[in-house]
């Protein structure tokens, strides 16, 4: 049985083949990925939008667009990566498993697109991989990961794999870590069923990664993260209206 916010989804369905069609087409003319991140963000906010979902946004100061940086977050639901999109406002690239890119349609736009491909179980250990999220931050990019693998079943914050932070340790390219606290209420695992509500987007400051081993800076980034869960966990509440995009100082 299907409530109006799984109706919304199912209109979300064809906007997003149109997206995919469209950033194929882009990435004919533009391989830097810029049009791909402009259109996604779009994408994201549109998926926010029909869907009914708020997104609330603390800590915002601690995005720097002029500083590349490698982002860490938490995930839990399918709702996960329109809510970055659409709430991180820097020039970042996400780290994908290679397993989406077979998928009809928005797995060619994968292959186009400025995204990093990694095994399931190789993340970022690989010296290729490696070599392509540095040629990113070198050229201005920052690199986002779902810090965690793979989604939290119930919405609980899962224990971190290594690879963003071999990446940052080798690097020297700062940590931002970022906590998604809601989702998993909005949009649950294995349903199709979407209850409009408020997610929440938490930034926390950069963690410097000079001089640190990435065990260290796992250790700190979980941390970051593990105090935004502490402080901004609570039910989602329900809303009347569309999905609007909302910041507050942390």
């Amino acid at each position: 049985m299907f409530n109006l916010g799984s109706l919304a989804f199912l209109i979300f369905v064809p906007l997003t083949a149109l997206f995919a069609c469209t950033t194929l087409l882009l990435s004919l003319f533009d391989s830097t990925g810029n049009g791909y991140l402009w259109l996604a963000r779009r994408w994201g906010n549109a998926g926010l939008w029909l869907t009914g979902i708020r997104l609330h946004i603390t800590g915002g100061e601690h995005v720097n667009p002029s500083t590349p940086c490698i982002i860490v977050c938490n995930h839990a639901s399918l709702i996960d990566i329109p809510a970055v999109l659409a709430g991180l406002e820097t020039n970042f690239r996400l780290v994908v498993k290679r397993e989406l890119s077979r998928v009809p349609l928005m797995g060619w736009t994968l292959r186009r697109g400025d995204f990093i491909l990694v095994s399931r179980d190789r993340v970022l250990d690989g010296a290729r991989s490696l070599e392509e999220a540095e040629a990113k931050l070198a050229a201005g990019k920052s690199v986002f990961f779902f810090a965690d693998g793979t989604r939290s079943q119930n919405g609980e914050l899962k224990p971190f794999k290594r690879g963003a932070f071999v990446l940052a340790a080798r690097s020297g390219y700062p940590l931002l870590p970022v906590a998604l606290l809601g989702t998993h209420l909005l949009i649950p695992n294995r349903t199709f069923k979407i209850f409009r509500g408020t997610a929440t987007l938490a930034i926390s400051p950069l963690i410097s990664a000079a001089g640190k081993t990435a065990e260290a800076l796992r250790d700190e980034a979980f941390a970051a993260v593990s105090r935004s869960f502490e402080k901004f966990s609570e039910p989602s509440s329900p809303v009347t209206e569309p999905a609007l995009i909302q910041q507050s100082p942390m």
